[in-house]
């Protein structure tokens, strides 16, 4: 059953990884997705293949804007100001329409020089990784959080599109969003920066990357598993939570033959990981501060 929610006419602007992603999503539900504004004309071919019956554009206009209930601003975060200021040049009302964007570190509040109600604006981030656009890009908004914050009209038709695509709204504060977007910059980008770091370690002993993932992607996979069914501190094993100070020792000695960043990095985590194992009480005081002592030289 259409929803009044489905009839709105969307306009979605910035068509890279999460705007052809979240577009998919919606017209694969039976969203009145109708215009797809989009700078780069080889990536207007790429997807007019892949979304077949709604309009292209290079440019917002006055026609689009106006035939548009909802517009979803999809483009990188310092791009996100000159697009609002260029809604501002159109005589079209705006106080009807619905609009958001997809930043994970702007919020709502980036709409108030817009003739808008704040009621009717909002941001709409997905919790996800996007990292390719092809027909199957879709299946990035399937069974994911998506963090939303901003007034009533937004977040209700935000909750219908959660409802509707088989993710789960959580939502936020405006005050919060940068602290959530340094968590996904964490969780994302400086977790695959980690591994990358430790790779090269892998080097030291002649593994190329692709040795280094087929060895150690198993491992990888297996702890992530044990840390989200079990949470940290049942999921922490290892030297640090045995409190074995031996083989510490080897791997400081180890360490002390390669770059300082990789020394710096493993006393970090250990020092991280003693706490666990002390709460955990897997290991005594006393062994807990020599290890301290150990992890800090």
């Amino acid at each position: 059953m259409e929803t009044k929610f489905r009839k709105n006419v969307i306009t979605v602007i910035g068509a890279g990884r999460v705007g052809i992603s979240l577009g998919l999503r919606l017209k694969e539900n039976k969203f009145n997705l109708r215009y797809i504004v989009e700078k780069s004309t080889s990536r207007i071919k790429i997807l007019k293949k892949i979304l077949r019956g709604e309009i292209f554009s290079r440019e917002l206009s006055e026609d689009i804007l106006r035939n548009s209930g909802v517009v979803i601003i999809c483009v990188k975060d310092d791009d996100i100001p000159g697009i609002i200021l260029s809604l501002n040049k159109f005589k079209v009302d705006l106080r009807r329409k619905i609009l958001f964007h997809t930043s994970g570190s702007e919020s709502s509040l980036i709409f108030k020089s817009l003739n808008v109600p704040i009621k009717n604006t909002g941001s709409f981030h997905p919790v996800q990784t996007f990292n390719e656009i092809s027909p199957d890009s879709g299946n990035y908004f399937k069974n994911i959080y998506v963090a939303a914050e901003g007034g009533k009209g937004f977040l209700d038709f935000a909750e219908n599109i959660c409802n509707e695509t088989d993710t789960r709204l959580i939502r936020i504060t405006p005050s919060g969003k940068e602290m959530y977007h340094l968590i996904c910059v964490y969780l994302s980008n400086y977790l695959l920066s980690y591994l990358k770091s430790i790779s090269e370690i892998g080097r030291e002993i002649g593994f190329s990357e692709k040795k280094f993932l087929d060895v150690f992607s198993p491992l990888i996979e297996t702890s992530l598993k044990n840390i989200i069914n079990k949470g940290f501190m049942k999921s922490l094993t290892g030297p640090v939570e045995r409190g074995d100070i031996t083989t510490i020792m080897k791997h400081k000695k180890c360490l002390s033959g390669l770059d300082k960043q990789y020394s710096e990095l493993y006393k970090l985590l250990g020092l991280e990981a003693l706490k666990i194992a002390v709460n955990k009480k897997s290991i005594s005081e006393k062994k807990s501060k020599i290890l301290k002592d150990i992890l800090n030289k």
